[in-house]
């Protein structure tokens, strides 16, 4: 256990997903001591990029990741799944990448642990339709379902509210109901997460939080 707090740098993306964040940190903590620092981003210039049109994406993360004093701090979070596929093809130091906490490999390692070996996948429209993040556990023997059809549009849909408006009840019931009729659901992108406020499912946001926490205690 290192002596002196835990510090922590945390990149401001969307509003509400950068504050559940935020939140959750604090209450892993729980009174121990925690310094969390938060650097806002133009997430409008980024995302206009995302999912996928690498090309323009990873030029402009490279640029943001170089700007960071990375001796400042224990662990980076990034609270956007989706744009760690394209922080995945930056040729980033060694230094670096042990800071930055990647939600697939603590999803990966939390999966392995619970013996898990078949998800669902619910996450953007984009995500759940490609083989973009789904390829990651299927190179470890997981197999990834996806929802049907109409609940696939229909999570999206919700995660795309959830984007503008933050969490709601209605929401949260919402999608807990479409959920349920699969097995082992995962969460990958942190609108929905936002909804988990019970831990009813796992959770990659959940995953990353737990592992930026526990690495910048060590």
């Amino acid at each position: 256990m290192k002596q002196g707090p835990r510090h922590i740098l945390l990149l401001g993306l969307g509003e509400h997903a950068t504050a559940f964040y935020q939140q959750y940190l604090i209450c892993l903590a729980d009174g121990a001591e925690l310094e969390l620092t938060l650097k806002t981003l133009d997430f409008a210039e980024l995302n206009a990029f995302l999912p996928d049109k690498y090309q323009q994406l990873c030029p402009r993360l490279e640029k943001e990741l170089a700007q960071l004093d990375w001796k400042s701090f224990d662990a980076l979070l990034i609270p956007n799944i989706t744009l760690h596929a394209a922080i995945d093809r930056l040729n980033l130091p060694a230094e670096y990448s042990k800071k930055l906490i990647h939600p697939v490999s603590a999803t990966l390692d939390l999966l392995q642990q619970k013996k898990i070996d078949r998800i669902t996948l619910a996450a953007t429209r984009h995500t759940m339709q490609s083989h973009q993040l789904s390829t990651y556990f299927s190179h470890k023997g997981i197999e990834v379902k996806r929802p049907e059809t109409d609940d696939m549009q229909r999570i999206d849909d919700i995660r795309l509210e959830v984007f503008e408006a933050g969490f709601s009840e209605n929401a949260e019931r919402e999608l807990t109901a479409i959920l349920r009729k699969y097995q082992n659901p995962l969460l990958a992108c942190t609108e929905l997460s936002l909804l988990n406020r019970g831990e009813t499912f796992l959770d990659m946001g959940r995953c990353q939080l737990h592992r930026a926490f526990d690495l910048a205690g060590q």
